[in-house]
């Protein structure tokens, strides 16, 4: 698929909190997709971003479908502290069936980094709604891997990758609707006055070949976990969200739930 075709298929984009279409913005003003969402961002006693993405994704030529931000961060994270894997299932029923609906033929996700549990069970709920939609339909879904912890992308390193390089009028959308997000205003600051405008001008999306265990790429303790352990010990939260007794039960409910037939997720990187 190149990305010609990205641009022209009827596609979709599941994102585990709103403002992660921000990383994409010149797809998305290219492509037009439906935009899936898991949660509505908010962080710690932050408020939420619902608007300010439907308003992004609007005036970026695209549609907000359903599942959109049905749970907070806080439903989101006791759902997987209390095992409740069944949250999550209803969602992927949900956006399985919008995908059938729309005849979707692109779905591009978050990517499985071990760097944030919301957005790796974005990753499971997306590869498995794929799989459920492609069993309904006998017609194959491409699917692509949105990178979110980066510094950067960087040209396209696989046959498979695809990369976007924004014009400058495009980027200047970009970074005009993101500096127009209210509640991720510094976080945009400190990007472009780290990095600066260059390192959002590319957009990689990346074609998921078959199956990588979650495991095998952050271990047994991914990122999120050493971090809720400084969290933790700071008294910031009274428990760690764990890889192995919170989010994986997740992805095999998930992989049980569509059958187990397509193996995923994989990592992009």
């Amino acid at each position: 698929m190149t990305p010609g075709e990205l641009v022209r298929s009827n596609a979709a984009l599941v994102i585990g909190h709103c403002g992660h279409e921000l990383m994409v913005h010149g797809w998305l003003e290219s492509a037009r997709p439906t935009v899936f969402a898991l949660t509505d961002g908010t962080g710690r006693g932050q408020p939420s971003r619902v608007a300010s993405s439907r308003s992004a994704i609007v005036n970026a030529g695209a549609t907000c479908g359903r599942p959109f931000a049905p749970l907070s961060d806080r439903a989101a994270y006791g759902a997987m502290l209390a095992g409740d894997a069944d949250v999550f299932v209803r969602l992927c029923d949900e956006l399985a069936g919008a995908l059938v609906e729309r005849s979707c033929e692109v779905v591009v996700a978050d990517a499985l980094e071990g760097y944030n549990p919301t957005h790796d069970v974005c990753r499971f709920v997306a590869d498995a709604a794929v799989e459920l939609a492609e069993r309904a339909t006998g017609r194959p879904i491409a699917s692509f891997s949105v990178r979110l912890d980066r510094r950067g992308i960087e040209p396209a390193t696989k046959a498979d990758d695809e990369v976007f390089t924004l014009d400058d009028a495009a980027l200047d959308r970009k970074i005009a609707a993101a500096r127009t997000y209210a509640e991720l205003a510094s976080t945009v600051e400190d990007v472009l006055g780290g990095n600066g405008r260059e390192s959002v001008r590319r957009e990689g999306l990346r074609r998921l070949p078959a199956v990588v265990d979650p495991e095998s790429i952050h271990g047994p303790t991914p990122y999120y976990e050493r971090y809720g352990e400084a969290l933790v010990a700071a008294g910031r939260y009274r428990e760690v969200l764990r890889y192995r007794a919170h989010v994986r039960p997740i992805f095999d409910a998930l992989r049980r739930h569509a059958g187990g037939h397509r193996v995923w997720p994989v990592f992009a990187s």
